[in-house]
């Protein structure tokens, strides 16, 4: 707008939200009179400008409205749903009715102009989110009642107090790891809050303006882009983003959740809206966004104005977003090994099993079996301490291929070592493994030390992680039938003590179980990885091993 436009009465709705927030006083400085409409107006007045005009009411129920738009020239629409439910209909609904609200009242009012700031969405409506649906529907809604509607439409706002930026901004400055579906390579054109506020001040003054306004930034990004670029800005290191294509958005916005202040019921949605595609189409007419700010630019402004004492060294947080990065993988590939019976080079598993209980004091006790028959000659060839070696160096093995490295084991003489990439970050720490076996039983444990992962009632306890393999005889001509059980006894881990027995059976023990059963398969196939100590490299008998010596005390399947 510039001063050859009258002044105008506007009534602001969404006021103590980001954009409403940061468009009042720029609507003060050009000189009109705004009226706020606000829910709480003793709250909204200790953070709205002065000069403005606080009005209690509500666009939902309709309390105010009319009276609030008595006399107006110009209407801001700035409000949505999105947030008090979690389920995305609760939003949905919520915008529906309190469109026609409010757009009934206009009418009533006869106020000559609307403006509403909706989602940019460049997709068919079939593809886009429910979030993006439901933002272009209110403005259908509006169009129908209101007598003239400015609809403007922006991708991701920059600025600090934008919901997308914050999750943005904490995903970056937190994590050293992300596990992303396909929406990190979704383009979208990032706009600065300056600009946005720019546009919508600009459309209460003009006299035409297109049925839509699309507002994008000088930059068009991916968000993978848009994370490298924020961690360049803020001279951070980019988070290592792996790719999958099976987390479902409701794990992904979980996660996101976890990791960001912000509150589920809102990560939902946005994360959804995520996989659209937000670029400009068509360029808003001449004097509305002529020269928008680029990305880094938009940062810069972004963080000058944020708060940056919730940094921290964030060490532990960060830890436990690689094991929960690292279990959202684990949560769909573990459904892959676990539930069926298995055929590998004439070997055969059968009916897997898992068992996890964690006890009132914290303690965990998991449990995988599975009875697996193997070819006579196989067997007779396998039965010996330096297999059992090689069992127990499989399964390491397996769990840093998993992990895609990040998770890796580092011997010393006197123990073993699970790191996070490498030392300091010592995950688990257990002494030299203990070896057991006969003619009918062998066992390879781990007694557990201590660790970050271990909470402080646990270390130097009787906890332990061990391999046992019994047995059971002769199940058909060429086959004999082992049982194989790995178990994670009296383990106090420092997730449940510091979060939750959810996160802890949805993080580690996942991971822990999709180990266990690709050793499993790996068993099967006989592709047993060479020990690194080679303790029993030399020929070796099991009447060379100590006898077994704690009893089972759990049957087996």
């Amino acid at each position: 707008m510039n001063a050859g436009h009258r002044q105008k009465t506007i009534l602001l709705t969404g006021a103590t939200g980001y954009v409403g927030g940061e468009l009042a006083p720029v609507l003060l400085e050009l000189g009109h009179t705004v009226r706020c409409l606000v829910r709480d107006a003793d709250r909204a007045r200790r953070t709205l400008p002065a000069g403005v005009e606080v009005l209690r009411g509500d666009v939902l129920s309709g309390e105010g409205l009319d009276a609030a738009l008595s006399g107006a020239d110009v209407a801001y629409y700035l409000v949505h749903s999105m947030g008090r439910g979690s389920r995305s209909t609760d939003f949905a609904q919520s915008d529906r009715q309190a469109a026609r609200t409010f757009g009934d009242a206009v009418a009533r009012a006869r106020v000559p102009r609307t403006v509403y700031l909706g989602g940019l969405e460049g997709g068919s409506a079939t593809d886009s989110s429910e979030h993006l649906r439901s933002r272009h529907e209110v403005a259908d809604l509006l169009r129908e009642r209101v007598p003239a509607l400015a609809y403007a439409r922006a991708a991701m706002v920059v600025g600090s107090g934008s919901v997308s930026f914050e999750i943005l901004r904490h995903l970056v400055t937190r994590l050293p790891l992300m596990v992303t579906p396909r929406w990190v390579d979704t383009r979208s054109q990032p706009i600065a809050i300056d600009d946005v506020v720019t546009a919508l001040a600009a459309l209460a003054g003009r006299d035409h303006f297109p049925p839509e306004v699309q507002l994008g930034g000088a930059d068009v990004l991916t968000y993978r882009e848009m994370m490298s670029r924020f961690a360049s800005v803020s001279q951070r290191r980019a988070p290592l983003i792996l790719r999958v294509p099976v987390l479902t958005p409701r794990l992904s916005s979980l996660w996101v959740a976890l990791f960001t202040p912000v509150e589920v019921g809102l990560v939902r949605p946005l994360v959804d809206g995520l996989s659209a595609e937000t670029v400009v189409r068509v360029l808003p007419p001449p004097g509305i966004n002529d020269v928008p700010l680029g990305f880094d630019d938009a940062v810069r402004s972004a963080l000058s104005q944020a708060d940056r004492h919730d940094g921290g060294s964030m060490r532990f947080a960060a830890l436990i977003a690689v094991l929960a990065a690292v279990a959202a993988v684990a949560v769909t590939l573990v459904r892959r090994l676990l539930p069926h019976k298995a055929v590998i080079r004439g070997a055969v598993m059968h009916h897997p099993t898992d068992d996890t209980t964690v006890g009132a004091d914290g303690s965990v006790r998991s449990v995988q079996s599975a009875d697996i028959d193997l070819p006579l000659d196989a067997l007779g060839e396998l039965w010996t301490p330096a297999t059992l070696e090689r069992l127990a160096r499989t399964y390491w093995a397996f769990l840093s291929s998993c992990t895609l490295g990040l998770i890796r084991m580092q011997y010393r003489d006197t123990g073993r070592d699970i790191v996070l990439l490498r030392r300091p970050f010592v995950l688990l720490s257990f002494k030299v493994p203990e070896y057991e076996m006969n003619s009918g039983r062998g066992i390879v444990r781990w007694p557990i030390e201590k660790g970050i992962l271990v909470a402080r009632a646990g270390r130097e306890r009787d906890g332990y992680l061990e391999i046992d393999v019994r047995r059971v005889g002769q199940t058909q001509p060429g086959l004999e039938r082992v049982n194989v059980e790995v178990e994670v006894a009296n383990f106090y881990p420092q997730v449940a003590h510091w979060l939750s027995k959810f996160v802890y059976t949805n993080t580690q023990s996942r991971i822990h179980v999709l180990v266990t059963y690709g050793f499993l398969r790996r068993l099967l196939r006989r592709e047993l990885d060479e020990s690194v100590t080679g303790k029993f490299a030399m020929p070796s008998t099991a009447e060379e091993t100590p006898e077994p010596s704690k009893a089972r005390d759990r049957a087996s399947v």
